[in-house]
């Protein structure tokens, strides 16, 4: 993912957070996680997933399991 569509993707994200939309911010944080397991970025996944989870509970525990996945299997 390119610098600038990853800033577009993250500003994207954070007006979801600013507006309440949990739902589509979660479809953000799983879309983006896709993404970067392709490109093999795991440290940024990591990074990313951590702070989903703690961001918005509610999903936070679907995040999490995303990154105890990938840490059992990359």
């Amino acid at each position: 993912m390119h610098n600038l569509s990853r800033l577009f993707i993250i500003l994207k994200l954070n007006e979801r957070f600013d507006q309440g939309d949990y739902y589509e911010a979660h479809q953000i944080y799983r879309t983006i996680y896709y993404r970067l397991v392709r490109e093999n970025k795991f440290a940024e996944i990591y990074n990313l997933l951590y702070e989903g989870s703690i961001r918005e509970p509610n999903s936070g525990s679907d995040l999490a399991l995303l990154l105890a996945d990938l840490m059992l299997t990359k």
